[in-house]
């Protein structure tokens, strides 16, 4: 027999070989044959791009596909059967993934909570070992989601209470406050103040100014005293508004508005007596109600007056400091030693801060007749505005008038000086005095600040 004769009938018998397989896989009437399910060894399986029997191959990557794989095929590296070359670890065609190349993906960015994200020999992601399922998009909040990782499956998150997750305060104002301030989000923002809107930004009381539904009685420091409005209020006292606390008739003194008729005990019988409207021979410009005079004084030995002790202000011992606080009081001749003045024997605080005050009690001085003057000693020693500023207001019945202020020049006292002021014309029934000092400027150089002794109030004929 000739080679190519015994070639040719080779042929003829592969070929028959082939056309006999094809009749197994289809039937000889050209039906699908059956087979199993489960199994990745046959040729339906090898071809349908599934991993039938759970071992993360498909098709010519599943060695159970040997048989229907040759040399020629896409055996060893597969094929995702849409283009792409299953196994050369490049996305290509329809592939989720390849090999170790999961684009990007994981568990936790297909909507579970964790786990191990598989690529199948067959380019698509398998998720077996994923854990806590659900996938965003699905309709179905799973238990990895929430209203701020997937709001579509899960719904918006506005109105938990909690600006997160994209919201604001356009999208969501029940959670992020209202845009430019929302008085009630407890957040001072935008144009909101103390005024304008207390119960976020905090009271302001203490900066001088009645405002921001302050009254006398919330806040007397800005809005003065209440006297007059039928209660006891605000340090008031029998003494200084007997029209809200009740006549001081019985303990002893002589004041108030009380007199020889309307309260023998405190005044004694009428004649020479002060508070009976007469000068009599032997009163003195200290009966203010006879004689027109008026004299307070107050040393600082103790608080019994009841003055208003502001931040970093106390009445207390004088100590000397580094800084230059005196050692002893302007009446060294005392055993009291009494001052007030601000952080006594140190300094004041270098933070920036409004005025803090020290306030005198009420003084009724609407009978006085005459020159009134405010006079001190003082030792002050304090930086220069913007960085400091040292002033001292009075009172006048209805608003604080200032009277002197350190401005742009700065203090070194280095002993008692004596200060003098003419306050006549702010006499009245409810006058005031109070020091002040605030911070106004970073880098101020820190300083001992107000010391005060001997405060005196008194006209001219009473010295």
């Amino acid at each position: 027999m000739s080679l190519s004769r015994s070639i040719s009938i080779h042929f003829a018998a592969l070929a028959a070989l082939a056309a006999g397989l094809a009749a197994l896989a289809t039937g000889s009437s050209g039906c699908r044959r059956y087979y199993p399910t489960g199994s990745e060894s046959n040729p339906v399986a090898c071809t349908n791009g599934i991993d039938d029997d759970g071992d993360f191959a498909s098709d010519c990557d599943d060695p159970g596909c040997s048989a229907y794989c040759g040399a020629g095929s896409d055996a060893g590296t597969g094929s995702d059967g849409g283009g792409g070359l299953c196994g050369n670890g490049i996305l290509e065609g329809q592939e989720d993934c390849d090999g170790s190349n999961l684009n990007g993906e994981s568990c936790f960015s297909l909507g579970f909570a964790g786990g191990t994200l598989v690529c199948t020999g067959g380019c698509l992601f398998n998720t077996v070992n994923c854990t806590g399922g659900g996938t965003c998009g699905d309709d179905t909040c799973g238990e990895s989601e929430s209203c701020s990782t997937c709001p579509t499956d899960c719904g918006s998150c506005c109105g938990d209470g909690t600006c997160a997750g994209g919201e604001t305060c356009s999208t969501c104002p029940s959670d992020c406050g209202g845009c430019g301030g929302s008085c009630g989000d407890f957040v001072c923002s935008g144009t909101e103040t103390c005024s304008s809107c207390a119960v976020d930004c905090g009271s302001c009381c203490g900066n001088g100014l009645c405002s921001g539904g302050e009254t006398c009685s919330t806040c007397p420091s800005d809005c003065g005293s209440c006297c007059g409005n039928g209660v006891c209020s605000g340090g008031e006292t029998c003494t200084t508004c007997p029209s809200d606390c009740g006549s001081c008739c019985g303990n002893g003194l002589c004041s108030g508005g009380e007199t020889c008729s309307t309260c023998p005990s405190d005044c004694g019988g009428c004649g020479s007596v002060c508070g009976d409207f007469v000068c009599g021979a032997t009163e003195t410009c200290s009966c203010v109600y006879d004689c027109g005079g008026y004299n307070w004084t107050e040393d600082f030995s103790d608080n019994f007056a009841g003055w208003t002790i502001g931040t970093e202000w106390s009445i207390a011992p004088a100590v000397a400091g580094t800084s230059g606080d005196p050692g002893t009081d302007h009446t060294a001749a005392t055993t009291d030693n009494g001052i007030a003045g601000v952080v006594i024997g140190g300094t004041y605080s270098s933070g920036l801060h409004s005025f803090y005050y020290l306030t005198s009690p009420y003084l009724d001085t609407s009978y006085a007749i005459g020159t009134m003057y405010l006079e001190f000693w003082r030792w002050l020693q304090s930086d220069y505005t913007p960085y400091v500023d040292n002033t001292i207001d009075v009172y006048n019945g209805s608003s604080w008038v200032n009277v002197y202020d350190s401005g742009a020049t700065g203090v070194s006292d280095a002993s008692w000086m004596y200060e003098i002021y003419d306050i006549t014309a702010y006499k009245n029934a409810f006058m005031q005095i109070r020091w002040g000092f605030n911070v106004g400027s970073t880098g101020v150089i820190t300083d001992a600040g107000w010391n005060i002794d001997d405060v005196k109030v008194y006209t001219s004929g009473c010295p």
